[in-house]
Formats: C-alpha cells, sequence, structure tokens
C-alpha cells in the first residue's frame, strides 16, 4: 500500500518531536509540559501481534477487507491532522483522519489517563447511519473544522470505499481501494 509510505514521511518529518507511551503508541508533533504530553498532530498506534489480528479478522460474519488487514499488519489504527475545539475553556482534541484498529483486553487494562488507544472497528461498526447496507464495514472517519462528521466504509463484497454522512447514509465520495482513499485525504490534510 502506497499510503504506509505517507506514515513513515510523518515519522522521519517528527522524529525530533515525538514520543512512545508505554503501550507502544507513537506521539507526533507534541505539546504539554513534564510528563504529560498530549498529541498534537498525529497519533499512529503499533501493529497487533499477528495471531491477534487473525483472531479478530475472523470474529467478523462477512469477508473482512483484505486492504484493511493489510493496513492493520503495520499499525493498529491511527489519527492523523488533529485540530483543538475550545467547548467552555477546554480543548477538545479532533483528528481530520481516523482509521479504526482493535482493542485488545490488554489494552483497556492498561489505559491511563494519558494512555491512548485505537478506536475499535467492533465497537464503532455498530453506530451506523440510518440506510446504511450490511455489506458496508466502517473503518474510519473523517472531521472536518466545521465540525461535520463523515464516516468511511469498506464495502465487503466490493472493496470500493465509500464515505458518508454520520447521521443519514448518503454517499459523499468513493474510492477503487482504501489506499487510495488514504492518499486522497492525506493529501487534502496536508495542503491546509
Amino acid at each position: 500500500m502506497e499510503f504506509i509510505e505517507c506514515i513513515e514521511t510523518l515519522k522521519r518529518d517528527f522524529s525530533n518531536d515525538c514520543c512512545v507511551q508505554d503501550n507502544g503508541t507513537l506521539l507526533l508533533g507534541l505539546q504539554g509540559e513534564g510528563e504529560v504530553k498530549l498529541p498534537r498532530k498525529h497519533v499512529i498506534f503499533p501493529p497487533l501481534p499477528s495471531m491477534e489480528l487473525e483472531w479478530n479478522v475472523h470474529r467478523y460474519k462477512r469477508h473482512f477487507p483484505e486492504q484493511l488487514k493489510q493496513l492493520l499488519v503495520h499499525f493498529n489504527g491511527f489519527n492523523l491532522f488533529s485540530w483543538h475545539l475550545m467547548v467552555r475553556d477546554t480543548a477538545i482534541v479532533k483528528y481530520s483522519i481516523s482509521i479504526y484498529g482493535f482493542q485488545t483486553i490488554e489494552m483497556r487494562d492498561r489505559k491511563g489517563a494519558t494512555m491512548l488507544i485505537p478506536y475499535d472497528i467492533s465497537t464503532e461498526d455498530l453506530r451506523r447511519p440510518k440506510g446504511c447496507p450490511e455489506t458496508l464495514l466502517r473503518v474510519g472517519s473523517s472531521d472536518t473544522l466545521n465540525n461535520a462528521m463523515k464516516y468511511i466504509f469498506i464495502d465487503t463484497e466490493t472493496d470500493e470505499v465509500l464515505m458518508s454522512d454520520s447521521d443519514v447514509f448518503f454517499v459523499i465520495d468513493r474510492w477503487s481501494s482504501l489506499d487510495e482513499c488514504l492518499i486522497n485525504l492525506y493529501n487534502e490534510y496536508s495542503n491546509r
């Protein structure tokens, strides 16, 4: 997948402005002082062990998209291009591009106040917009500055990638592959 090189470029670009959490999560572009470091730009989750990835993939009744599996081999989800929304003097971090991964029991048990873990595909796929076809698997989201959340789906029958409104299923954009979708979104947000 060509998109993996985009992530490698981010790692190189932020090599002097990053840290790795105890669970292996890579934070690129930091803010805060002392031991509390909050993500400012990008969060990349470490890959799951292959047995755990296979176990999660086989839990699905439908075909699990090979292109998503290829991505999860390299990292167990990510959140890219963060921005902050101020609500009553509190900064809420929003991510322009999120691809979900799988959570393990160990991740949930070790999660501390500052420990980040990926959004879980199993949970996120349950929250679907009205009218969403059953053949679609919700694998990510894209949040814009006007706070208009969009969901990213992969059609488990055709491997086509679709973007929909988060409230009612309505195709906003479509791509032939997850790689094409992510490169398109990456280029769109990196040029802002």
